[in-house]
């Protein structure tokens, strides 16, 4: 560890090659730098707030929010996501990390931020986290729908290619007999939709509709562009919509996303129909299956925050209960008193969209 006196400041602009270093630290990945760039919003202090350790000249850890609009009844509120906290290993024994934490916090009052929240899934953190002032507001569970899962099974098990070879004949049957839960419902077709000025600002408009009696970030369509302009890896995402033409309307935000052990997802990251879009959204969780399928995925994700339509639709897809479980954590406490709403995680209109956290 470097025995150079640790400094901490808001990071601006020019910071984004030290963000784009510790981020490729963090996950291990030379990511593209570009890509990086965009997915922090270059740091712009407009779309994102932040701030970096230094060590010397040595960018040694980073703590950032994402700055959202939120619906919360009549009022609407400013609220930091917070992302990307990341001390690398060789100064994680110093004050390094609850020296930016508390930063943050104190400066988030200063930036006009109402509150801070997050969705965390390791529990040690989330306490750590609760230990500072933090509420939790409840949890959501990640849905799952197999798609190979001897495949699956083998590489979270480690147990090396020769079970996936021997595997792969049993994932074969298995997307045999499960397919037919995936087909498109009442002939509707799905296709995808570039994330133009109209279609962003489509899906703005339908997630909207669709949150207006929950707490919810807003979108605009020039913040879903910027939000799914690439993946941190440079990777696409896709919009899919369906419907139309004199039928109900719904859309999906899908992409794939490389988790530990060389396991490979599909992600939803939002979904809105329409009401009485439901065949619409069966046609789009179909195509998303087969999307996944081309993809090589061993499965896919969701966020079971959308509500009661979404999860029938699920269901019915063969999407069940996965064994994690993310927990929405907030701050500061007496915000939670004037808004008790915002304390029930039922109240929210929360997806992977307000994170990629998977």
């Amino acid at each position: 560890m470097s025995s150079n006196p640790i400094t901490i400041r808001e990071a601006t602009p020019d910071d984004v090659p030290s963000v784009v270093r510790l981020l490729r630290l963090r996950d291990e990945r030379e990511h593209p730098a570009e890509a990086v760039a965009s997915y922090v919003c270059r740091l712009n202090p407009q779309r994102l707030r932040g701030w970096i350790a230094f060590a010397g000249d040595e960018p040694a850890g980073m703590t950032t929010l994402y700055v959202r609009g939120l619906r919360c009844g009549d009022r609407r509120l400013t609220m930091g996501y917070w992302a990307h906290l990341f001390i690398r290993p060789e100064y994680r024994r110093t004050m390094i990390y609850p020296q930016l934490l508390m930063t943050m916090m104190k400066s988030s009052k200063t930036y006009g931020l109402d509150l801070i929240g997050c969705v965390m899934r390791r529990d040690q953190v989330t306490e750590s986290h609760l230990k500072l002032g933090y509420r939790e507001a409840g949890t959501l569970p990640v849905l799952m729908l197999p798609l190979r899962p001897a495949r699956l099974l083998a590489r979270h098990r480690r147990w090396g290619a020769w079970a996936q070879a021997i595997g792969a004949p049993m994932d074969g049957l298995y997307r045999m007999i499960s397919g037919g839960r995936s087909g498109a419902a009442d002939g509707v077709a799905a296709h995808d939709a570039p994330f133009e000025d109209d279609a962003a600002a489509k899906l703005a408009g339908q997630v909207a509709v669709d949150g207006r009696d929950r707490i919810g970030h807003e979108w605009s369509a020039d913040v879903v562009q910027e939000r799914y302009a690439n993946t941190i890896e440079g990777w696409p995402y896709t919009l899919m919509r369906a419907g139309g033409d004199g039928r109900p309307e719904a859309s999906l935000v899908f992409r794939v996303a490389e988790r530990g052990r060389g396991i490979r997802a599909g992600v939803i990251l939002d979904a809105v129909a329409a009401p009485d879009g439901e065949a619409a959204l069966a046609a789009l969780l179909a195509a998303a299956r087969r999307r996944a399928l081309e993809e090589d995925c061993d499965l896919i994700l969701y966020l079971d925050g959308l509500g009661d339509t979404m999860r029938r639709q699920v269901a019915a897809a063969g999407y069940r209960r996965s064994p994690e479980t993310y927990r929405l954590i907030l701050w500061p406490g007496p915000m939670l008193d004037q808004e008790p709403d915002l304390a029930d995680v039922k109240r929210w209109r929360f997806t992977f969209a307000d994170h990629d956290a998977f």
